[in-house]
């Protein structure tokens, strides 16, 4: 079969032209006579120069800033929660901000399946704390984690890789690209029947408001039906994959491959 779809290098190139990370210059010191009190560290800017160096391979100088990122934010009250009556939760981008922001206009009803579709903590958090304003974050923890496992698998320690992998779904449920991952190294295991488990539990709760990590799960699954010899069913989840992403040339190269294979079959 074909090359497989590693979902972090996608996320490492996403991030570092800023997709998904608004990721300002370096902080500019003030031009004042007076000693200025220490600002705390900027951990968006400090994620993108960890990203940065990952690109370079500069993996023992990218750990260390990784580290400080988790362990400044594992201080923090775990998302999503409310305070002051503003709700404060992780967003993947700005469809699901203008989604739930607006979900308070839609019919009671349609309200209530939107939420436990797509945001289940959302109803019994606003019975206990409600909330007036909302503050969408970056998934910085995360993601911090999920660079972590990163490392961890381009030196070939895959266990403290799926150990990283697992944290980062632990601070946010809904990051697509660990889910993904965590898939991939239980194929590299070839432990086939978790790693379909897993795929479809994201897939199907998980993955809402990400195409592309729907797309790269579909993907997933796809190699795993043609490693177990299902041609048809390959073929169903690489063209489910090109519904969220027409022009994946992974895709693409797996289907001309089960196309290949029957063509051999019939010969």
């Amino acid at each position: 079969m074909g090359s497989k779809s590693v979902a972090f290098k996608v996320t490492l190139s996403l991030l570092l032209v800023g997709l998904l990370f608004p990721v300002a210059g370096n902080a500019q010191e003030k031009a004042s006579g007076t000693v200025q009190e220490a600002t705390p560290p900027n951990d968006e800017e400090l994620l993108g120069k960890a990203f940065a160096l990952i690109q370079k391979a500069a993996f023992k100088e990218a750990r260390p800033i990784l580290q400080g990122i988790v362990d400044r934010q594992k201080q923090k009250p775990a998302l999503p929660y409310v305070k002051d009556d503003t709700l404060h939760i992780y967003t993947h981008n700005q469809s699901e901000i203008i989604a739930f922001s607006a979900i308070d206009q839609l019919p009671e009803e349609k309200q209530k399946e939107l939420k436990e579709k797509v945001w289940p903590w959302a109803i019994e958090l606003e019975k206990t704390h409600p909330w007036k304003n909302i503050s969408f974050e970056n998934p910085i923890l995360p993601t911090a984690y999920f660079a972590l496992a990163h490392i961890c698998t381009e030196e070939g320690d895959l266990k403290k890789a799926m150990e990283h992998l697992k944290s980062s779904v632990a601070a946010w449920p809904d990051y697509t690209p660990a889910h993904a991952e965590i898939v991939y190294l239980l194929m590299r295991e070839r432990n086939f029947d978790e790693a379909k488990k897993v795929a479809q539990e994201a897939i199907d709760k998980h993955s809402y408001f990400s195409p592309e990590g729907r797309s790269r799960l579909f993907r997933h699954l796809g190699y795993i039906a043609i490693e177990e010899g299902q041609l048809e069913e390959a073929e169903r989840l690489f063209n489910e994959s090109l519904k969220l992403e027409p022009d994946n040339p992974s895709a693409k190269q797996e289907l001309e491959y089960i196309k290949q294979q029957r063509d051999k079959k019939q010969q």
